[in-house]
């Protein structure tokens, strides 16, 4: 893979230089630039025209309001490819190796962003993926499992995962991958849980059932939710519905001191506590994510 350092600065400074000439604040600077490689990203708009080139991409996604996050650019074919996901910061996505083809995206040092926060330092910017901190040297979420987790909600059939070293855990997160559930109170499929008021409208998030617990062991303590369960069946959390993408659970009693290799476990309310699972049916797989206190 070769990387094109010097392209790289040139292009960098002259989109600096068009957009001031405009007075935006709209800057990007792509420091990680791939010949003949083209990355498989979300396409949020394409050009096609015989005198495209980098710097006519780069004015392109400049102009996008902050929504571009990189670049696919070929020349020879007159293409290029707004794209709304980056290298950095979707890890997980693919980069195709493509003749004529260059990527160009940021590389490892904070940009700015739309949806992004003031950091203690002073400047706005946004942190690859699961960094935060001064220069994104900190890890926000720690991931604990390598293979997808997966778990029933019927059948005592918990999901397993051991800690991957010790610290003082302040939240987990599970982050759905694939499958479902689905509970006797509905046959929609599910995730976390299940609607609560029949045809209730998504916004209604107070009235998502949430049914997820971290514990120990099968009689061990429960360190996650912090929430007390309702009718000992089911929680709720603003912001958060039975099919959410991720969910996030807070450590009850604010804090746990985990070991290194320390098995925990995922379960569904009903098949930790052998209730009304007659009629459940189905399996959920997650990656599971530790937040440790600095």
């Amino acid at each position: 893979m070769e990387i094109l350092q010097g392209n790289l600065i040139l292009i960098g400074v002259i989109a600096f230089h068009y957009f001031d000439k405009i007075k935006t604040e709209d800057q990007i600077l792509f420091t990680d630039t791939r010949r003949n490689y083209r990355f498989i990203g979300e396409i949020i708009e394409t050009f096609s025209d015989s005198k495209v080139d980098p710097i006519s991409c780069l004015t392109h996604c400049l102009a996008a309001k902050k929504t571009c996050k990189s670049i696919n650019v070929n020349e020879k074919l007159g293409k290029c490819e707004l794209l709304g996901q980056s290298k950095l910061m979707d890890d997980h996505l693919k980069m195709k190796s493509d003749e004529g083809w260059i990527y160009y995206g940021p590389g490892e040092t904070p940009r700015n962003y739309e949806k992004c926060q003031r950091g203690e330092e002073g400047p706005k910017f946004c942190c690859p993926k699961e960094k935060t901190g001064k220069n994104c040297g900190e890890t926000v979420w720690e991931k604990q499992n390598i293979k997808e987790i997966c778990f029933k909600n019927k059948g005592n059939n918990p999901g397993r995962f051991s800690l991957q070293r010790k610290g003082r855990i302040l939240a987990f997160k599970l982050e759905y991958v694939t499958g479902f559930v689905t509970f006797r109170k509905t046959n929609e499929h599910t995730y976390w849980g299940w609607q609560l008021q029949e045809n209730a409208a998504p916004s209604a998030l107070s009235e998502n059932a949430l049914t997820i617990l971290i514990k120990k062991s099968k009689r061990g303590i429960t360190i996650a939710p912090s929430n007390k369960l309702i009718n000992n069946l089911y929680y709720t959390i603003p912001g958060y519905l039975h099919n959410s993408k991720e969910l996030i659970l807070d450590i009850r009693g604010g804090s746990y001191d985990g070991d290194k290799g320390e098995e925990l476990r995922i379960w569904y309310v009903e098949d930790f506590y052998d209730k009304h699972e007659y009629d459940n049916s189905g399996e959920i797989c997650t990656n599971i994510y530790v937040k440790y206190q600095k």
